[in-house]
């Protein structure tokens, strides 16, 4: 679910918001969550706004320009100067303030929709601004997998001894390495094995191990490698093991 916060000094406006995203006056139907969407905050000041953006996240800002304390360009500002999120915004405004929305996009707004807000019009930017975040999600991931990919081949130069001074930085860069490192070698259980067992089956226990790996430390999985073994018929896991790890889990470094 993508998360809205909606920005206004209208308590009217907050109110119907909160029912559905289609008429900012009256509900005709259906709700945010039928979008995908769910509202994380409706606040009535930028001032409001900004602080509760410096501690939670959210994905699109529906905002009002005309406000006390703050006013919606003035947070607007105020995000891009600090980057404190990340969240495409939108600015809600009369035909009497078209100029100040034309200044906030000039200022990296999204969009702006006129009130009173048209069901179409509001509609067509929750989906744009859905698929938008879709297609950033899949980029974010498909870098995310060439990175790791980069380091798990930079890792296993240094593991096989073949390795140059670009390996070795770009290890450095991309690992939280401290204190003493050991290398450990995690196998499939030979009792997991059984005598039916052919390639495909070997290779899927092994991507589970991985997988079950990265799940257990999180903030580590980097330290896990995939196929560092010099033999085919091993399906292994490599840890690169730090010693100060154990410790911030507070448990032995056995276990």
């Amino acid at each position: 679910m993508l998360r809205v916060m909606l920005v206004d000094d209208e308590e009217l406006l907050l109110e119907s918001l909160e029912i559905t995203p289609y008429d900012l006056i009256k509900g005709i139907g259906a709700d945010w969550e039928s979008e995908g969407y769910q509202i994380a905050a409706a606040l009535t000041n930028g001032q409001e706004a900004y602080n509760f953006l410096k501690n939670n996240k959210v994905d699109l800002i529906f905002s009002d320009i005309q406000m006390p304390i703050m006013n919606g360009l003035e947070l607007l500002e105020k995000i891009n100067e600090e980057k404190i999120s990340d969240a495409r915004f939108v600015v809600l405004t009369g035909y009497d303030q078209f100029s100040y929305a034309q200044k906030a996009i000039r200022n990296n707004c999204h969009d702006y929709i006129l009130k009173p807000v048209k069901k179409d019009e509001l509609l067509s930017i929750l989906r744009n601004v859905s698929n938008l975040t879709k297609e950033s999600h899949k980029i974010k991931e498909n870098q995310e997998e060439m990175q790791s990919a980069l380091l798990n081949s930079n890792i296993i130069s240094l593991i096989k001894g073949k390795y140059d001074d670009s390996n070795l930085e770009f290890v450095n860069d991309h690992m939280q390495l401290s204190g003493g490192i050991r290398f450990i070698d995690i196998e499939v259980a030979s009792d997991n094995i059984d005598s039916d067992s052919d390639d495909y089956d070997l290779r899927v226990m092994q991507k589970q191990l991985f997988s079950a790996c990265k799940e257990v430390l999180k903030e580590n999985a980097n330290h896990f490698v995939f196929d560092v073994s010099y033999s085919e018929d091993v399906y292994d896991v490599g840890f690169i093991c730090c010693e100060n790890m154990a410790p911030r889990r507070d448990i032995p470094e056995e276990d």
